[in-house]
């Protein structure tokens, strides 16, 4: 799905270091995974609003003619 990265360390990182970092990788995938569905949210309910305002002014703009 993806790479974590880290910087380059003198002398490397150790088993422990490497352990930990492989711990957390499922954790930081569960952020950025969660943060692109909140955006892809936010994106729906904005196109959303845009329609109903779209049809809301259709409706409007149409009530001098059926008068």
């Amino acid at each position: 799905m993806g790479l974590l990265g880290v910087a380059n360390r003198e002398g490397g990182y150790s088993c422990d270091q490497q352990e930990y970092l492989e711990a957390i990788a499922p954790a930081v995938m569960q952020v950025l995974q969660r943060r692109k569905s909140e955006e892809e949210l936010r994106e729906t309910y904005v196109n959303l609003c845009r329609g109903r305002e779209e049809r809301f002014l259709t409706m409007a703009n149409a009530i001098p003619q059926l008068a």
